[in-house]
């Protein structure tokens, strides 16, 4: 009797369900909220990223500016791995520029705090435009047309909650 009552309790530990392994998309996708600055002195933008996952493992979201009244602004991502994402927003008119850009971002997650990197430059003028690839998008960064000069920062973010 003891027997069959182990063999019981191993058969129901075993048929219980494993843990699903999570992919990039779902250890970056929820609510994010964070400040952008362009250097020590610069008070810095607010914003909240909407990010989620697809079936399919894709990420995909929206940037808002806290504060400011336009509407939000598509997030593309670029490249991904389970610790580092780089990421496209835009075209948008953004608040510290003045001016129509797309901003390519490089993140970095641990738990759930994200910070990085962003270049964001212009579309006029010879600029970018959307979805170029990163050959494209690094010469228009490093050989860019006058009036077209890159505008560097720094983000940090912390997930606000997550996606179900």
């Amino acid at each position: 009797m003891r027997t069959l009552l182990c063999l019981a309790l191993v058969l129901t530990a075993c048929a219980r369900e494993k843990p699903r392994a999570t992919s990039a998309a779902e250890r970056f996708a929820g609510t994010w909220e964070g400040r952008s600055v362009r250097s020590g002195s610069d008070t810095g933008v607010n914003f909240t990223m909407q990010m989620t996952a697809s079936t399919e493992g894709a990420l995909s979201g929206t940037l808002a500016f806290t504060g400011v009244s336009t509407p939000p602004v598509a997030v593309r991502t670029i490249e991904m791995n389970d610790s580092m994402i780089v990421f496209e927003i835009g075209p948008y008119q953004s608040p510290t520029a003045n001016k129509e850009v797309i901003t390519r971002s490089e993140g970095h997650l641990a738990g759930d705090s994200l910070w990085g990197n962003y270049v964001m430059l212009p579309t006029a003028g010879g600029g970018v435009v959307p979805d170029m690839s990163t050959a494209q998008w690094k010469n228009a960064e490093t050989q860019p047309n006058p009036g077209s000069e890159p505008i560097r920062g720094t983000f940090v973010s912390k997930r606000m909650a997550a996606t179900p």
